[in-house]
């Protein structure tokens, strides 16, 4: 049994081809069991356009090809190792998209993305900024027929509070991302765009694994949210929980550094472990963009936003919270479950390698440039 699991990682460069790539190198046929992606499988550029509200909106320019380059990685990985996938969802998927006119900012978009005309206050922003591939995503009508893959009914956020879970219906880049999955023959691989927190869960052997959509605790505010035995009886001695969001993490940003929690996925996650406290219990999720070991109130956490993301300073080795922690990696890899327990796999080595040759082919241009032909003079 063999389990492969990273987050925060289509975003385009040789940080997430390599990850991808390692994978499908590194595994034949039946030698890896499930592919676990622990959400941010989307990345674009933003405008964030400020309005006279106290409220602000992002424009969000996506590369429709590029997107889909990901996913093809991941369906090359599913072809040719036979592994099941789980891809989760996580905050960029719930990012809101409104559009400019000249009467102000629209209602909140809620529609699988189409190309539509830019208005003038804009247009020479995204003439700047996009290439031919690129494509500005944006919609002035709210649909009232989507259905998420669960066939739960959606409801558009205009019409929803903000602290509600059902203000998850949100799912414009949600809904391209699942047509990709059907697309390539993953259909039903992106989970499920509700409110429920538990999304998936699959038995291997004596290990229950378990998919949270962490957003409908860290993304909106809301009620505490605890266990309620959803799992039923533990017919299993070990449980391994993932979602997007870690319960706690360090955040270091313009030379600061702050303790951070989800308070309401911290308390669930207690609130499972105290449904099993004789059965090791592991948490597996991304968000932060580096790889790091913790463990707090009987769980072992693990933040695996490595998957091929720009990647995230790491704090100080003298940092010393109450929580037993394990080493930090600011290196772009996948984490690793089978018969010897867990493993970090870094492919920092191989990027070093590809820049190294990268410099050598610049260098040997350089060189052939700067020879001059020679000439001859007659006598």
């Amino acid at each position: 049994m063999t389990h492969v699991f990273f987050g925060c990682w289509n975003k385009a460069g040789e940080g997430r081809d390599t990850v991808l790539q390692d994978i499908l190198d590194r595994y034949d046929s039946g030698q890896l069991t499930h592919l676990w992606v622990l959400g941010d499988n989307y990345y674009s550029d933003t405008w964030k356009v400020g309005t006279d509200k106290e409220d602000k909106f992002k424009l969000r320019m996506i590369n429709l090809d590029e997107l889909r380059k990901g996913f093809v990685g991941l369906h090359k990985i599913v072809a040719k190792t036979g592994c099941e996938i789980t891809i989760g969802l996580g905050n960029h998927e719930l990012d809101r998209i409104g559009t400019i006119t000249e009467r102000g900012l629209t209602t909140i978009v809620d529609e699988t993305p189409l190309k539509v005309p830019v208005t003038k206050s804009i247009r020479k922003q995204a003439k700047a900024k996009s290439k031919s591939k690129k494509q500005l995503f944006a919609i002035d009508k709210v649909s009232s027929k989507l259905q998420s893959s669960t066939r739960s009914p959606v409801y558009p956020r205009s019409k929803t509070p903000r602290s509600s879970h059902k203000a998850l219906k949100n799912k414009v880049v949600y809904d391209l991302e699942n047509q990709v999955c059907g697309e390539l023959g993953m259909k039903g691989a992106l989970l499920a765009n509700d409110d429920k927190p538990i999304a998936y869960s699959k038995q291997y052997g004596d290990t229950l694994f378990v998919m949270l959509n962490t957003c409908v605790f860290c993304e909106y505010e809301g009620p505490a949210i605890t266990y309620e035995g959803e799992l039923g009886e533990p017919p299993f001695a070990r449980l391994i929980v993932m979602g997007h969001h870690p319960a706690k993490y360090t955040k270091v940003k313009n030379d600061a550094i702050k303790e951070k929690a989800c308070k309401r996925l911290h308390q669930y996650l207690r609130s499972m472990k105290g449904a099993f406290p004789d059965i090791p219990f592991t948490y597996v999720c991304a968000d932060e963009h580096y790889y790091h070991e913790r463990s707090f109130d009987g769980i072992d956490q693990y933040i695996v936003g490595s998957g091929g993301t720009d990647l995230d300073p790491i704090p100080p080795p003298e940092r010393k919270p109450s929580d037993t922690l394990g080493q930090y990696r600011r290196e772009h890899g996948y984490l690793v479950l089978d018969a010897s327990g867990f493993q970090f796999v870094s492919v920092e080595g191989m990027l070093r390698a590809t820049a190294r040759k990268r410099k050598r082919k610049q260098t040997k241009k350089k060189k052939k440039r700067k020879k001059k032909k020679r000439t001859y003079r007659r006598r």
